[in-house]
């Protein structure tokens, strides 16, 4: 599944956050550290103080597709937390994170008493949700034009500064193998479209990937 890139925080106003912050405990998880996994009932939801989080869903086949990612400033879990319903994806620590748990009793106090809150959280995950439904449609294109998608996405992300994303974590961002992936990024990389790096990556020839989607 093509990653969903969450660009802010859930439209939380200063005084919304720090009422929920208030309710927190800080924790910090080392590199590679599970902070939840798959079917676990969903009685927190975090916000990052420092570090990146990765969402990942377990395949049939036994690996693992990242489907999402979030940085400081930012709240995650939001959704399976409004529904009560256990986490549909895991979340792992992709470097030495510290994140702030709030119980999800509070969150939905929260959400009750304040409509406000409701209304821009809920304008805030629309959106999301129809990008995803268009990730959804990518998912059956080739690989090229997948890795395409998610690089120039990632690219955005970014500001156009290196993507800090490993050959193995972009493979599993657009459902293929590592050996897969590697060989695209290199032919593009010998293309000049691309410039890697030690777990980097950095998109110079934006108009190269363009063409890369809109080929037959």
């Amino acid at each position: 599944m093509i990653p969903t890139v969450h660009d802010q925080t859930f439209a939380l106003s200063d005084e919304d956050l720090q009422t929920l912050l208030a309710y927190g405990v800080t924790e910090r998880h080392a590199r590679g550290e599970a902070i939840y996994l798959e079917g676990d009932d969903a009685r927190s939801l975090w916000w990052i103080k420092r570090g990146r989080v990765h969402l990942a869903k377990g395949t049939s086949g036994g690996a693992e597709s990242l489907i999402a990612f979030y940085g400081p400033g930012q709240t995650f879990c939001v959704a399976a937390t409004l529904l009560g319903q256990p986490f549909p994806c895991s979340a792992r620590a992709a470097s030495d994170v510290e994140i702030v748990r709030i119980p999800a009793a509070k969150f939905l106090e929260l959400f009750e008493q304040l409509p406000g809150f409701a209304k821009r959280l809920l304008k805030e995950m629309a959106p999301r949700f129809c990008d995803a439904h268009c990730d959804c449609a990518l998912n059956v294109e080739r690989v090229d034009k997948r890795l395409a998608h998610t690089l120039l996405r990632l690219d955005g992300h970014f500001g156009g500064e290196a993507i800090p994303f490993t050959r193995q974590e972009l493979a599993q961002m657009v459902n293929t193998t590592v050996e897969s992936c590697i060989r695209k990024l290199s032919a593009w990389t010998k293309a000049g479209w691309l410039e890697s790096g030690r777990g980097e990556v950095r998109v110079v020839d934006r108009g190269a990937l363009d063409a890369i989607l809109m080929a037959d």
